[in-house]
């Protein structure tokens, strides 16, 4: 099955480190088939970046939550899991 033919229409995603890199294009390809992205990482400019793509690419231009924490740092772990 083509990754294409998948809907994420509506469901809300979290990819950690999704800033840049890997995570970044995972929040690209399921914005890209409407998912509900979350912006995470530590650089608030790269994080300004993929959100940015990846409202563009939304089917209806969704705009992501963005959430700057460091998941080695036990408050931010417990602020992001709330």
């Amino acid at each position: 099955m083509a990754t294409e033919s998948i809907t994420f229409k509506d469901k809300v995603i979290l990819v950690t480190g999704s800033s840049s890199g890997m995570g970044a294009e995972m929040n690209l390809r399921f914005a890209k088939i409407g998912g509900l992205v979350v912006v995470h990482g530590r650089d608030s400019n790269k994080m300004q970046t993929t959100a940015d793509k990846c409202e563009q690419i939304h089917p209806n231009r969704h705009k992501p939550l963005q959430i700057k924490a460091d998941m080695t740092n036990d408050s931010d772990l417990r602020r992001v899991s709330t």
